[in-house]
């Protein structure tokens, strides 16, 4: 994830606010996350961080990152990239 994509995911979670809830998934472990963030000398995202998943990553399989997902509040797939 790139810094301008980080910044346009963090600003549209702020303008939006409860109306809309944006987590960052991955399989990986929280461990490998934080190094990887530290070693491209990246902050994580303040954003929800879900590590070490299995269940989305099976509900919504995909081959690129970042991938994207957009459900409404009734719990309705809207978006997927």
């Amino acid at each position: 994830m790139n810094a301008r994509y980080k910044k346009n995911l963090i600003e549209r979670q702020k303008k939006f606010g409860d109306s809309i809830k944006i987590f960052l998934v991955t399989d990986s472990k929280r461990a490998d996350v934080e190094k990887l963030f530290k070693r491209v000398k990246f902050k994580i995202p303040e954003l929800q961080n879900i590590t070490d998943d299995v269940l989305i990553n099976k509900l919504f399989p995909h081959s690129t990152v970042p991938h994207q997902v957009w459900i409404d509040k009734e719990e309705k797939v809207k978006f997927i990239t």
